[in-house]
């Protein structure tokens, strides 16, 4: 019975979290216009790949996470 009973409620909880938590974000970046990845196709590039700053190659801010 605990078994069956956790898999309603898993679901349940699961599914108040995505109503609550995602879709009033997805509404919201859709209302202002926000796209938080690049989806553009361009068809000369070889790669890709974002460089990064060399400032994130410091692993000594690893030992600094807050």
């Amino acid at each position: 019975m605990a078994h069956y009973l956790s898999i309603v409620m898993t679901f349940v909880i699961l599914s108040v979290a995505w109503t609550i938590g995602f879709v009033p974000m997805a509404y919201l970046l859709k209302i202002l216009r926000i796209k938080p990845m690049n989806l553009s196709y361009k068809a000369k590039v070889s790669t890709y790949w974002e460089t990064r700053d060399t400032k994130y190659d410091d692993f000594k801010r690893l030992e600094l996470q807050y």
